[in-house]
């Protein structure tokens, strides 16, 4: 399967997506991932399933067309010979803002739809019961007692003492 299109979507964005949050969860704009990471990560978050050669298809596509740069690792083996290590992904500006422009689109649709956080309805709960107790608190104030009252059945209704 070639790529003939120019802007990412499917498998190039879900790997995309991918390995930039690799990169920010350390926050550089490098990473080594291996490939069956990216595949894994891919599958787990974005529920895209692809084989090796799909990625391998992928990872050259997203290369060739600015998205980042592929550099291969190698270290010295046992014998002096090389040992090939996990590929580091050098992400480029095109990517950023690609995947900034991916962002903002998802929250313009999604903003209508969005629902209050829930500390905002704790908030709201307690100033609605701090507001039904606020006429009582003039009787505690007036209280005799030195110190902090506490609170009884007649000065705060609704509660049994």
């Amino acid at each position: 399967m070639i790529y003939q299109r120019e802007s990412i979507e499917g498998p190039l964005q879900a790997v995309a997506e991918t390995i930039s949050s690799i990169c920010s969860k350390y926050g550089k704009a490098y990473c080594y991932p291996s490939q069956l990471t990216i595949i894994r990560l891919t599958d787990e978050y974005h529920g895209i399933e692809i084989s090796l050669r799909t990625l391998n298809r992928v990872l050259r596509w997203l290369e060739d067309h600015g998205y980042f740069k592929r550099t291969r690792r190698l270290r010295a083996g046992p014998n002096g010979k090389p040992l090939f290590a996990t590929t580091m992904y050098e992400l480029k500006k095109k990517l950023f803002i690609r995947l900034n422009s991916i962002k903002n689109w998802a929250d313009r649709v999604s903003s209508p739809l969005r629902v209050p956080l829930r500390s905002k309805y704790r908030s709201q709960r307690k100033n609605e019961i701090s507001s039904a107790y606020s006429g009582n608190v003039e009787i505690l104030l007036k209280s005799p007692f030195e110190g902090r009252a506490s609170p009884s059945s007649e000065t705060l209704p609704g509660l049994k003492g």
